[in-house]
């Protein structure tokens, strides 16, 4: 016969969920407010939380948690009149509390010695049978030993000193300490603060809450949202912060630890990609975070962050030595764009190498960057905000006069201005459309204008290609274009053809 398990009678035992998440079982509050404890039924009134879970262990723990709490002293005899003031030795849950201790050296180099007090162990004895003898006549307590002498105490323990500093190590109640700690911090923080010599306490009635930490993912996410980014920079920015966000593990920018930030770098290196494009994807991420720091998002943690990131550099990511497009690869790769009718990338191609220019340069040139009747060019480059001028051929104010003005930047493709990235697929289609070789990129053409304009000075090299001149102030650079203009006929000396040759069908060969 199959007999069941019986079950267990009686409703489950009371239990309080804390407010750090703890489950206080055999506490409970009742719906008035009080408290009450479930093993002896004691019901008591505590507003603070914290309090009556103390209290509960007070009453229901078998043993009482002890601190020692020690004191420096100036000598043994100070230490002795604090040891007095100390009542006798009391039973707390079964447990005798430990007896105070004098210390003697701070330990380290210097002995250390530990020795408990001598304490008249009959004291109350005596006290209970000299008032006996007085009430009612009894013997006198002779049959006890005398009472320890002060001064033979004092002397015993100086001579054990020998000089070292003294502390007194005295057991309190863990419970009580940490009571009276908690209410002198929240009603008397100065005096608490001068006790301990932490100025800080002092200030605790006006600290706020730190604010919650962003998610990687919501800083992400912010910065897709910028205004006027392109389609490809949110395509990268998505692509390589989602990698570095999987790569760290974490979730909020303030968890970002140099160890996280070692963990990306490994991820990266792994990848086995070139120099450049490793740097990319270390800049891209800094750009994210740099952009929500701008904005006011987890300021402290962005700047932590990027503090922590400081370890991600990539060597040799730009080539030391100048590569020049040849005269026959430029106007090979120029030739295929207007053969496909694209007169908008030869003009492109025709200004990057009239002023110096990269190709995310060159793309961003607005009409109000040129003057077509001066023949001049003014602006800024995009990322250092430096000036730079230059003085336009005749080639290319032609070229610029036949592109329509229905954007207010000058290149544009039919869909959208042009950017870095689609400067470099169309240079891709027109270089492969040439049978030039792939190694000859975009930026060579800045290569080639930059080195020539440095062989005629310094200075007019630097005011075309945007770079800062000690001494040359960016509004000079403004007022006077022309100061360039013998730079910029090297350029045009060397890349086109005699007047004879120019209108020859065929590309000039070098």
């Amino acid at each position: 016969m199959i007999q069941s398990i019986p079950r267990k009678r009686g409703r489950p035992v009371s239990s309080y969920r804390a407010a750090d998440g703890r489950t206080i079982v055999g506490l409970s509050r009742q719906a008035d407010g009080r408290w009450r404890i479930s093993a002896t039924g004691e019901v008591f009134f505590e507003p603070d939380e914290g309090l009556a879970i103390a209290r509960f262990e007070e009453r229901t723990s078998t043993a009482v948690e002890m601190l020692e709490l020690t004191t420096p002293v100036n000598d043994v005899r100070e230490a002795i009149a604090l040891v007095s003031l100390r009542s006798p030795a009391l039973e707390f849950g079964g447990n005798v509390a430990a007896r105070p201790r004098l210390q003697f050296g701070t330990g380290g180099t210097e002995p250390l010695t530990v020795v408990e007090v001598p304490e008249d162990k009959h004291f109350f004895d005596r006290i209970l049978l000299k008032s006996m003898h007085e009430l009612y006549g009894t013997s006198a307590p002779d049959h006890l030993p005398p009472p320890i002498d002060p001064e033979e105490r004092a002397r015993s323990l100086e001579a054990m000193a020998a000089g070292r500093p003294v502390s007194v190590t005295r057991p309190v109640p863990a419970a009580e300490y940490w009571a009276t700690m908690r209410w002198l911090i929240l009603h008397q923080p100065a005096l608490v603060a001068h006790k301990t010599g932490i100025e800080q306490i002092a200030w605790l009635k006006d600290l706020k809450r730190p604010t919650p930490s962003h998610t990687l993912e919501e800083i992400g996410t912010y910065y897709l949202g910028k205004p006027k980014l392109s389609g490809n920079e949110a395509s990268h920015a998505k692509k390589y912060w989602g990698e570095f966000c999987n790569a760290t593990g974490v979730r909020t920018v303030r968890d970002l630890e140099p160890e996280h930030v070692e963990q990306y770098e490994k991820f990266v290196l792994g990848l086995n990609r070139g120099p450049r494009t490793t740097r990319n994807r270390y800049n891209k991420v800094r750009t994210v975070l740099k952009y929500a720091l701008e904005r006011g998002k987890s300021r402290e943690d962005c700047r932590r962050a990027l503090d922590n990131m400081a370890m991600l550099k990539v060597e040799d990511h730009t080539p030391m030595d100048p590569v020049p497009i040849s005269r026959s690869d430029f106007w090979a790769i120029h030739q295929a764009a207007v053969d496909a009718g694209d007169h908008v990338f030869a003009a492109l191609m025709m200004t990057a190498l009239n002023c110096a220019m990269y190709d995310g340069e060159v793309a961003a040139l607005r009409w109000d960057n040129i003057n077509l009747r001066a023949r001049t060019l003014v602006a800024r480059r995009p990322k250092s905000k430096v000036s730079r001028v230059a003085v336009l051929w005749d080639e290319t104010v032609e070229a610029i006069y036949r592109l329509p003005r229905d954007r207010d930047t000058i290149y544009n493709t039919r869909v959208r201005s042009y950017t870095v990235y689609s400067v470099v697929d169309q240079w891709a289609k027109y270089r492969v459309a040439a049978g030039v070789d792939e190694k000859v990129v975009f930026s060579h053409i800045r290569d080639a204008a930059f080195t020539l304009a440095s062989e005629v000075t310094a200075n007019q090299a630097s005011a075309l290609a945007g770079h800062r001149i000690r001494g040359v102030t960016d509004h000079y650079l403004r007022r006077h274009p022309r100061f360039v203009a013998r730079a910029c006929k090297a350029i045009h000396r060397h890349f086109f053809p005699p007047p004879a040759a120019r209108h020859r069908p065929a590309a000039p060969a070098s």
